[in-house]
């Protein structure tokens, strides 16, 4: 049955069956942390704006009402101007691989985290015409340079031994890996959670 259902359709059940949780077992994680996987994996910014919201005023865990902190955050970096994050961050490793003109792909990596490796080596083979900055949010700079060298990872890099408490990590609300920011050709962010559909967003954009 999954297959004839829509990605909105799906995502409609899980909600339905976390509130469930949530108005049941108040005081257990599951109901919250599956609203808060709603919330990143919808394509509706209102819609995931609005559970974020309600999660950081609920009895959630701590742990869940940062994250719903942070997507409200990253939700409200749209529109805005990259090259304003960038030099607020004071991150000149990311701006030297931002050219004027081109559109640009920030995508978030950790050797901690296999799915991000693997999504960079996606993004590897699947080429984008634009700029691609891979933000690494490792502490430990040395291992992350050797993985990135040995898997030959795509993207102008950029290291912070804060990993993400980082400057730029900070800038533009990260918390995890994979994660994905689309920048158009003006310099404005259009998409704060690259990472769902991708491929769909790269192709919407041109790239």
């Amino acid at each position: 049955m999954r297959g004839k259902k829509t990605k909105s359709e799906r995502l409609q059940e899980i909600e339905q069956a976390a509130r469930g949780l949530v108005a049941e077992f108040p005081d257990q994680p599951q109901g919250y942390e599956s609203l808060m996987t709603v919330a990143v994996s919808m394509d509706d910014e209102n819609k995931a704006r609005q559970i974020a919201d309600e999660l950081v005023k609920s009895p959630a865990p701590a742990a869940i009402k940062e994250n719903a902190r942070a997507l409200l955050g990253r939700i409200d970096l749209l529109g805005k101007s990259i090259e304003g994050e960038l030099d607020a961050a004071d991150t000149k490793s990311a701006k030297a691989g931002v050219r004027e003109g081109l559109p640009t792909v920030i995508y978030t990596w950790a050797t901690w985290s296999p799915g991000s490796v693997k999504l960079a080596a996606w993004l590897k083979n699947r080429g984008v015409n634009a700029n691609v900055v891979a933000l690494n949010l490792d502490e430990d700079v040395k291992s992350a340079e050797a993985l990135a060298a040995r898997e030959n990872l795509p993207g102008t890099p950029v290291y912070d031994d804060r990993g993400r408490e980082g400057a730029l990590a900070q800038r533009l609300k990260i918390k995890s890996a994979p994660q994905v920011i689309i920048v158009d050709a003006a310099g404005k962010i259009r998409e704060v959670r690259g990472e769902v559909d991708l491929d769909k967003k790269l192709t919407a954009l041109g790239l």
